[in-house]
């Protein structure tokens, strides 16, 4: 049987949690002869982890070939690697209103809220402060996302990119 060289374009991605890989169009075949009827398909495709990278391999695996003459010719593998990035995805932590009485202090309650975290990501410690002790009045004291909260995402929190937005 006649070696067959087979290549996939793969799209970048943001994150979203998984490992899954978009195909772009089909597996091309090089080395066939003439206008001999061989196709390839495969059953999945998957970035080798799920964190933000650049040139991260992406394999398809269950290759296998098909058509009129898939007959003369073979695979080196049931599989075919090719490479695409994974891109930071955006991660909004927002302060909360919130009053309470002058105490000296720029604590605050309340917790802020976020959205864009992905399944089986988790984010814990969120608080809020006011940017200054003093009484500011009515929409004058701003609250902030307190630093300190920690992003478990298995990327030390590379996964994400982060922006907080205040509240008052």
């Amino acid at each position: 049987a006649r070696p067959l060289t087979a290549t996939i374009s793969v799209e970048d991605k943001v994150y979203d949690g998984t490992t899954a890989a978009k195909i772009n169009g089909l597996i091309t075949l090089s080395n066939t002869v003439g206008d001999d009827k061989v196709t390839a398909a495969f059953v999945s495709g998957a970035f080798a982890d799920k964190n933000v990278g650049d040139h991260k391999t992406v394999t398809l695996s269950g290759v296998s070939l098909s058509g009129d003459d898939k007959g003369n010719y073979s695979l080196a593998a049931n599989s075919i690697t090719s490479s695409a990035s994974i891109t930071p995805a955006p991660l909004t932590i927002s302060a909360v209103t919130n009053s309470k009485t002058y105490d000296g202090t720029t604590l605050a309650g309340g917790t802020p809220t976020y959205t864009g975290l992905m399944s089986g990501d988790s984010l814990s410690g969120l608080t809020q402060t006011y940017a200054s002790k003093n009484v500011l009045g009515t929409g004058g004291s701003t609250l902030q996302v307190a630093a300190g909260y920690t992003l478990s995402d298995g990327n030390g929190g590379g996964n994400y990119t982060v922006v907080t937005q205040t509240a008052t």
